[in-house]
């Protein structure tokens, strides 16, 4: 997450920059590559997200007690 917080604050930084000075040189292979890793790591990012959420469902429906509380999805620690 920490990795992503800084891709994308470089991109919006360039952006701005580019936007006040024109692109530099190969600019558009650049964001063509920051385009690619955005995919890929939003990809990435939401399945990982989907297997801790189906693990996080199976406990929930295993467990009782403050333990399913904690394992629940609707739990407040992920709102």
């Amino acid at each position: 997450m920490e990795l992503f917080a800084r891709l994308v604050g470089q991109t919006v930084e360039r952006r701005e920059y580019e936007r006040d000075r024109g692109p530099p040189s190969g600019a558009p292979r650049r964001s063509q590559l920051i385009g690619l890793l955005n995919r890929v790591l939003r990809h990435n990012f939401r399945n990982d997200m989907s297997l801790v959420l189906g693990a996080a469902k199976r406990l929930d429906e295993q467990l009782d007690g403050q333990d399913a509380d904690f394992a629940s999805t609707n739990n407040s620690v992920f709102s």
